[in-house]
């Protein structure tokens, strides 16, 4: 196709379950400010219309992403003037990743642009602003991590159930059986459902603190 792409477009989401098209409608109203040459048609194009896209399902926290890493290479290759984002955060979430990739983009001759923020990379003040907000990216996520360790002691500390909910279902299977056979031992009720002793006890223990008593 030979056709030489000057704009890259990256997106990013951390879940298969996100949709990065969500991404796209500002994106692409940016572009038509700000590139008068973007034609607006289908945003997943080859190239011919004079851009090219990337996208990850991958967490912002880090940079060993699949696209990101194409991408990146791209650019140190000058394959690129300017690659767009919908936000800081899409690139990184950490400061020190994120002064790096702008070194390279500099090296590069490519500049960074952030539609949501109407923030571009190509001039000292404009590079600060951008550092600013993946230094919050960076926060957000340090106070994210902070709050879940402080819930889980809090829980810990509560003695409530922590990881998994135990699975109900079996958990009536559970009951049936000691219907049955009241003095079934520990592992012969690990035996019956093919699990450890430890699974046993606490699945025995659950039955027991929710069954009603027995008449007299």
């Amino acid at each position: 196709m030979g056709h030489h792409a000057d704009i890259a477009i990256y997106l990013r989401v951390s879940t298969e379950e996100q949709n990065v098209e969500n991404q796209l409608p500002i994106i692409e109203t940016y572009l038509r400010a700000n590139f008068p040459k973007f034609q607006h048609n289908n945003p997943f194009c080859d190239g011919i219309r004079g851009f090219h896209l990337f996208w990850d399902h991958e967490s912002g926290k880090h940079t060993d992403r699949k696209a990101w890493g194409l991408l990146f290479n791209r650019m140190q290759s000058k394959k690129y003037k300017h690659i767009v984002c919908w936000h800081v955060d899409r690139v990184s979430r950490n400061i020190e990743d994120f002064a790096r990739i702008l070194r390279y983009a500099r090296a590069a001759d490519c500049t960074f642009h952030f539609a949501s923020l109407h923030l571009r990379s190509d001039s000292p003040m404009m590079e600060f602003m951008c550092k600013f907000f993946a230094l919050w990216g960076e926060h957000e996520v340090a106070l994210r991590e902070m709050r879940q360790k402080e819930g889980i002691k809090r829980r810990r500390d509560a003695g409530l159930h922590m990881g998994r909910k135990p699975d109900m279902t079996r958990d009536v299977e559970v009951f049936e059986l000691l219907r049955k056979e009241p003095n079934i031992s520990i592992a012969a009720v690990a035996r019956h459902f093919n699990k450890g002793r430890d699974w046993a006890r606490a699945a025995m223990k659950r039955v027991s603190e929710r069954s009603p008593p027995h008449d007299e």
